[in-house]
């Protein structure tokens, strides 16, 4: 982005880039949608089921490295940049990169070459498809550290990748049907295709922006990185390490109380959340704070109206979900209807889910690793004490259960935090659930934002 960026006020920018993200994020949606149909389609219930299988595999084996200290990389660039420090800013990029690199190729290798041991105690099928989505683990890493530095500089370059990627698959998929082999093998080439040109993609920005931000500054000595992992290292590494190797181990869990269908039925309601929670616009706050979190004031009028936004934007996304999704499903795959309910009631959860992702950047910038990490070590022992206590009970709606009460504890928890901890970061019920002249006049402001296509595109081609 350019330099008028860096004058704009943080409701202008959050605003243009919220607005920039969620036109992105129709046309993703609209190609996702799309490509999921063509899978559920191509694809038997069981196949399916396998398919997410194999992602939670991958998912498992990339837990040490995608996430791993990136918020926290990206809030000490940010704030190192805010306070006029590019050199350190760098310094301590350039050993992140190395870093990801090296854990991207080790954490590839023991996917690809441990695929057997998966294959022999599940279906000896499968290891051919895991070797061929460990490339994903791979791509994954690099394509996270580019994105790490296009946050932590403010530049959104970028923006796009995600459904350029998908107008890739998508088109790979339809070759692969039109050849006729549109099978578990096509959908997994067709990812890892698309995953391959988006990297492609992100790289040439990535060198460009890199050089120019960078290029003729001279990184500072010393080992910042190491001092990060000194400072609270142990956090990090309890949050998005040990807990994070469970992450996709609740599909698991449901093939060993339930079934392989269950496992599509369930792995379906999930996604069309994720579908859902990301037009939810939460991914700026994360950007932009490090740079206005030093400011007591302003950071608490910015955390009031986070969380009296995402409650209202959350609840009516999920009124037109409830209504558009069903819908749509029984429409096109009707074989899938079984999923609708607990879709139907995951989606109270949304507000919380807005408050919950606002509350988290602001832990972030304010560097609380303890307290993120103990919300999610005791949030991922919660998760399979419900599964497994409830879906031999209720079944799938154990799932729904399992939501509720995490996206319950998890507001909860960062809320009594808050309070006692940064009484500047209050939201009373009160300001919440009202709307002011204030309101309005940011209300019209997006409105207008959202109405002026024209001068959108002046943008993406002219201040990118």
């Amino acid at each position: 982005m350019s330099e008028p960026v860096a004058r704009a006020s943080f409701s202008e920018l959050f605003i243009w880039a919220a607005s920039r993200r969620q036109i992105f994020n129709i046309a993703l949606q609209a190609l996702g949608l799309a490509s999921s149909f063509v899978v559920l389609g191509a694809l038997s219930v069981h196949q399916f089921g396998l398919y997410q299988l194999i992602l939670a595999a991958v998912a498992i084996a990339g837990a040490f490295t995608s996430g791993l200290f990136d918020d926290v990389v990206t809030n000490e660039i940010g704030q190192s940049l805010a306070e006029g420090r590019p050199e350190s800013a760098k310094r301590l990029f350039r050993q992140f990169f190395i870093v990801k690199i090296f854990l991207a190729l080790a954490v590839a290798a023991i996917l690809f070459f441990g695929a057997d041991l998966v294959a022999r105690y599940y279906d000896r099928d499968i290891a051919g498809y895991i070797r061929l989505a460990s490339v994903l683990a791979f791509i994954g890493p690099l394509r996270a550290a580019e994105s790490l530095f296009f946050r932590s500089v403010r530049s959104f370059v970028a923006f796009g990748v995600e459904t350029l990627q998908e107008v890739i698959r998508m088109a790979a998929l339809g070759a692969f049907w039109f050849w006729g082999s549109l099978d578990l093998t096509g959908v997994l080439a067709a990812g890892v295709i698309a995953a391959l040109c988006a990297l492609a993609y992100t790289s040439f920005f990535f060198i460009r922006e890199y050089r120019r931000r960078f290029g003729a500054i001279s990184a500072e000595s010393g080992q910042p990185l190491v001092g990060i992992v000194r400072g609270y290292g142990r956090w990090v590494f309890l949050r998005y390490g040990a807990t994070r190797a469970l992450k996709g181990s609740d599909v698991w869990i449901v093939r060993v109380f339930l079934s392989t269908e269950a496992v599509a039925f369930y792995a379906l309601a999930i996604n069309l959340i994720a579908f859902v929670q990301s037009v939810i616009p939460t991914n700026i706050l994360g950007i932009l704070l490090p740079w206005e979190i030093q400011n007591p004031e302003r950071r608490g009028r910015i955390y009031r109206r986070m969380v009296k936004y995402g409650v209202f934007f959350g609840a009516a996304v999920g009124a037109g979900a409830s209504i558009a999704v069903p819908l749509l499903i029984g429409l096109l795959f009707p074989k899938y209807m079984p999923a609708m309910p607990v879709f139907l009631y995951m989606l109270i959860t949304l507000p919380f889910f807005a408050v919950y992702k606002f509350q988290k950047s602001f832990l972030i910038a304010l560097r609380e690793q303890k307290v993120l990490a103990l919300r999610r070590i005791s949030e991922e022992l919660l998760s399979i004490a419900v599964l497994a206590l409830f879906l031999p009970l209720f079944g799938l709606y154990a799932a729904v259960i399992a939501y509720v009460v995490l996206y319950g504890w998890r507001v909860t928890f960062f809320t009594l935090y808050l309070n006692r901890h940064h009484p500047d970061l209050r939201a009373p019920l009160s300001e919440i659930f009202s709307f002011n002249e204030d309101d309005r006049l940011l209300l019209s402001r997006i409105i207008r934002e959202f109405l002026r296509p024209g001068q959108w595109a002046k943008r993406i081609l002219l201040k990118s």
